[in-house]
């Protein structure tokens, strides 16, 4: 909501901003803890306002205002009414504010006025059952979910003139075989993506989702000729580095040249104020669409991407399921992924697939047709099946907190544990010290070579043992006197897109003298290098650490995982799966044992509302 919008009205409605609230009690029991902003009082109040009613926290619309802007905050779309309905805002002050029941609540909000219904949208907020939208997240996931069900209803058909002989026969060109017993899982990607409009591809870490893609796409070429037109995307600019890399080291010679590789931001022609040149209006060149790390992308830009799809475009999406979710509101990818949606085959597909001498046999039939196009990569490559990260993402995807424990403890080669630190500066500076090209590079190459090789994590942004941190001390370790920042080798990444000069949320550069001036590099798209004064940068931070939300989409050949000294509620298994499953060769850990058990056997993970609508049933 703009600030234009609250024009008039005071910034807090009848509540003084030392008492609002600091938890939530549910009516079942337990509490949720609280963290208030000015824009959800604000959006409550301008809710309140448009029905003509009193703002205040007695006020059932304004409850629902409020706590709607509140989770859309939390990283949630919508506000769960039974949930919350019969319980109490716990004030700063001690006193307690009721919530209605939930016919009560639902009644007032259907009886303001301006609280819309599945039928007739466009107001502020949208009542859908029993779940209170903000307007554009309902839109949004609605929107989505019809763009999915029309691309997987009906048959799974080969094109006409398509020889399914030959189609088998280049397969088992493109993918190496296998042993008695497993399932191809590469060559079933491959197929369903000639044969449908949507795919969604989930795999680990090293299960070839770059390889397989490399070859979808010689293969779809090889269907439609190499006129077909294709782009690769991904969320950021570390993403989109590491799959071009990837798409290179996995062409295998393969005739994929002409494919352009891009940020989402890039591809969709995102303007300053929220615009795109790409949209419902005018739709995207492209026959082929692969988004990579889909996991990162959230409701309010894949609904931006479907948006701009052409009808005759292929849309690929490429995640792990496992890893944390998008930091704006919607699970996208995790719906996609539910299991009780895309367990086994089609019948007609099952049979393409025999056709293709790709044995299926254990793998059960369903009556419809959500299976066909999610598949899921079980074999993992980056990691070695004794190998001790392979191991302990296994057990931190299984949620075993136990023996994910063992695992940290037990020596192994891949995996080092630093102890809790409690003298946190001393390991830390001891951990810099013993590697200098990593914070003293002596050229450019070297410091980006660095950067690639090595990067600290952490789970949050503040605090003690966070990424703001954790980089003042390594620039502290830089010199004795205080400096300007940034200094020769320190790597900077963009916080906000900068449209006049091309950079965008996520990009890293380096800051490095140049002809006696400091200048900050970033790799161009193509190859090469363009460099920018420091000043002339509107926003970016340091990050010889980042967080590990801002890590997805990257790998790096060693990893250290600086954990807070006592439980968070942002810890969970989803953030550590996904810390140490950015390393290639090696994990460090600064942390508690107990706390790593813990966040394992904790998962964060939200049942995706986007889901509920994804109903498959074959017409």
């Amino acid at each position: 909501m703009s600030e234009e919008a609250f024009q008039g009205g005071p910034p807090f409605p009848q509540v003084d901003e030392a008492d609002l609230p600091t938890s939530f009690r549910f009516a079942s029991g337990g509490n949720l803890d609280i963290r208030p902003r000015a824009i959800d009082c604000r959006f409550a109040d301008f809710i309140a306002r448009l029905a003509g009613v009193s703002p205040g926290f007695n006020n059932p619309l304004w409850q629902g205002g409020f706590l709607a802007s509140l989770m859309a905050f939390e990283g949630r779309v919508r506000l769960d009414l039974e949930r919350f309905a019969g319980g109490a805002f716990c004030l700063a002050s001690g006193a307690k504010v009721p919530v209605a029941d939930l016919d009560k609540w639902r009644r007032s909000l259907v009886d303001s006025g301006i609280v819309g219904s599945p039928d007739c949208g466009g107001a502020p907020l949208v009542l859908d059952g029993d779940s209170l939208y903000l307007y554009r997240f309902w839109l949004a996931e609605r929107e989505i979910a019809q763009f999915v069900i029309e691309r997987l209803l009906g048959e799974a058909v080969l094109p006409e003139a398509v020889d399914l002989a030959e189609i088998a026969a280049f397969l088992g060109q493109l993918f190496p075989p296998l042993a008695e017993g497993e399932v191809d899982w590469q060559s079933i990607a491959a197929l369903a993506v000639l044969v449908r409009m949507f795919v969604v591809i989930s795999g680990g870490p090293g299960s070839g989702k770059t390889y397989t893609v490399a070859r979808i796409i010689a293969l779809i070429r090889r269907v439609y000729g190499n006129s077909l037109r294709v782009a690769l995307a991904a969320p950021t600019g570390n993403a989109v580095s590491r799959l071009r890399e990837s798409l290179g080291a996995g062409a295998g010679g393969l005739a994929i040249d002409g494919v352009e590789v891009k940020t989402l931001h890039r591809l969709l022609g995102m303007r300053p104020g929220g615009g795109s040149r790409y949209g419902r209006e005018h739709l995207l060149p492209y026959d082929l669409i692969v988004v990579d790390e889909a996991s990162m992308v959230d409701l309010v830009l894949m609904h931006r991407l479907v948006e701009a799809i052409p009808p005759g475009c292929r849309l690929i999406l490429l995640g792990d399921h496992r890893q944390l979710s998008a930091v704006e509101p919607g699970a996208v990818f995790a719906a996609f992924c539910r299991q009780s949606l895309i367990e086994g085959f089609s019948e007609g597909m099952a049979k393409l697939l025999a056709g293709a001498g790709i044995d299926v046999a254990g793998c059960p039939i369903r009556s419809d047709h959500a299976g066909d196009g999610v598949v899921f990569l079980s074999q993992g490559h980056r990691f070695g099946s004794s190998g001790g990260i392979g191991s302990l993402a296994r057990a931190v995807a299984e949620g075993d907190g136990r023996r994910a424990r063992e695992i940290i403890l037990s020596g192994d080669e891949e995996i080092e544990f630093l102890g809790p630190g409690t003298d946190f500066d001393a390991v830390l500076g001891a951990f810099f010290k013993s590697r200098p090209g990593f914070f003293k590079p002596v050229d450019l190459a070297e410091a980006f070579a660095w950067l690639d090789r090595l990067r600290v994590l952490c789970p949050a942004s503040k605090g003690a043992r966070g990424v703001e941190s954790v980089n003042r001390l390594v620039l502290s370790l830089l010199s004795e006197t205080s400096k300007p920042s940034p200094v020769p080798g320190e790597p900077v990444m963009i916080r906000r897109n900068d449209y006049q000069r091309n950079l965008f949320n996520g990009d890293i550069g380096m800051a490095f003298p140049e002809e006696g001036r400091m200048r900050v590099f970033f790799p161009e798209e193509g190859g090469g290098m363009r460099s920018f004064s420091p000043s002339s940068l509107s926003e970016w931070e340091t990050v010889y650490a980042m967080t590990v939300h801002k890590s997805q989409g990257s790998e790096f050949d060693e990893v250290l995982l600086v954990l807070p000294g006592k439980s968070a509620p942002l810890l969970s298994r989803e953030l550590f799966y996904t810390a140490i499953t950015r390393a290639r060769k090696k994990v460090y850990i600064l942390g508690d044992p107990a706390l790593v058990q813990e966040m394992v056997t904790d998962s964060a993970a939200a049942e995706p509302a986007l889901a509920a609508r994804l109903d498959f049933q074959a017409t």
